[in-house]
C-alpha cells in the first residue's frame, strides 16, 4: 500500500464521518436559531409592551398639558397688573374669570372624553 492509497483512505474515512455528522450539526444549527428567534420575540414583545406603556403616560401628559397651558396663559395676562385693564374695574370680573376657567376645562375634557381619550 503506498503513501497516496494509505493518504485516500483516510480522507474518505474523514469525509464519511463528516457526511455522517451533517445531519447532527443541520439539527443543532435549526434548534439554536429556533432558540435565537424565540429570544427575539420575547425582547419584541417586551418592547410593545413598553410602548403601550408609554403611550399611556405621554397620552396622559398631553391631557394635563392641553388643560393647563391656555389656564396659565389667562392666568399669567390677569396676574401682569396692568393699571388699565377694563375687566378688573367690572363688578362680577373674578365671577366670570372662573365661570370661563371652569367652561374650558369642562369643554376639553368632553372633547377627549368623545375621543375616548378618558
Amino acid at each position: 500500500m503506498s503513501l497516496l492509497d494509505l493518504y485516500l483512505s483516510a480522507t474518505n474515512n474523514k469525509m464519511q464521518e463528516g457526511k455522517e455528522s451533517i445531519p447532527r450539526k443541520a439539527l443543532s444549527v435549526c434548534q439554536d436559531l429556533e432558540t435565537l428567534l424565540s429570544n427575539i420575540l420575547g425582547c419584541l414583545a417586551y418592547v410593545l409592551r413598553r410602548c403601550v406603556f408609554f403611550f399611556a403616560v405621554m397620552k396622559t401628559l398631553t391631557i394635563i398639558s392641553t388643560i393647563f397651558i391656555p389656564l396659565t396663559f389667562i392666568t399669567g395676562v390677569y396676574g401682569m397688573n396692568f393699571e388699565y385693564m377694563p375687566e378688573l374695574s367690572w363688578p362680577f370680573s373674578y365671577l366670570i374669570f372662573w365661570i370661563f376657567v371652569i367652561a374650558m376645562i369642562t369643554s376639553q375634557l368632553y372633547y377627549f372624553h368623545r375621543l375616548g381619550w378618558t
